[in-house]
């Protein structure tokens, strides 16, 4: 509608109101759209954390201890690591040192003497010696079968031994031996220089000393 101007001193059409811009509409459908893809992507980080969350749960990491196998315990793995050390195994054969111990062995006035123990010796037999100083070489052997002596041997008598046998070489040496748990056990002394005669009363001695500590 035309309008009387002052300045001018005629009628002006005033100039219309500026058109919004094209293609400018509301911004709402853009918040939305922004508002929903925030919205799936914390779910998808909230999905991804929990398959983290279960796989970690599931496989044992650093220092965790993973649950025992079905039908086992760890009492039972424990119990069958408690063995006590030095224990002898079923079947084994025990030390034949073991019957001379220091106390004896002063009192017998013998010493150890591995060099009169064979470097070889058939499977199960484990011998041990001793040397006096008169030159008499005493041998504790424990074996799993039978040794063959010479000559046969025959019945005798051991204090503290029952069922004793004796085999007498004369001056070669004199055996003992007596049936045990695991085999037999036999003492057999022999003269180092030859010089001695009474090598059985000297075998019989000593199995009457060690005979006590033997496993029967």
């Amino acid at each position: 509608m035309p309008q009387w101007d002052e300045d001018r001193q005629d009628w002006v059409t005033p100039p219309r109101a500026a058109l919004p811009p094209p293609k400018a509409g509301p911004r709402r459908p853009l918040i939305v759209a922004v508002a929903v893809l925030v919205l799936l992507g914390g779910v998808v980080v909230f999905l991804r954390q929990q398959e983290d969350d279960h796989g970690r749960q599931g496989t044992p990491g650093r220092g965790a201890t993973p649950s025992a196998a079905p039908g086992t315990s760890r009492s039972a793995t424990t119990d069958a690591s408690s063995t006590s050390p030095g224990a002898r195994e079923p079947g084994a054969l025990p030390d034949p040192c073991a019957p001379v111990d220091a106390h004896a062995a002063a009192a017998l006035r013998l010493s150890l003497n591995p060099s009169q123990i064979p470097s070889s010796r058939p499977p199960g037999r484990r011998m041990c010696a001793w040397t006096s100083p008169e030159s008499l070489n005493f041998s504790l052997d424990y074996s799993t079968t039978d040794v063959r002596t010479s000559p046969e041997p025959t019945p005798t008598t051991v204090r503290g031994l029952r069922s004793v046998s004796v085999s007498d070489s004369g001056m070669d040496g004199c055996t003992m031996q007596w049936p045990t748990s695991f085999g037999k056990a036999y003492v057999f002394v022999w003269s180092g220089d030859g010089s001695s005669s009474a090598l059985c009363g000297e075998a019989a001695a000593f199995a009457a000393v060690v005979a006590p500590n033997v496993p029967s």
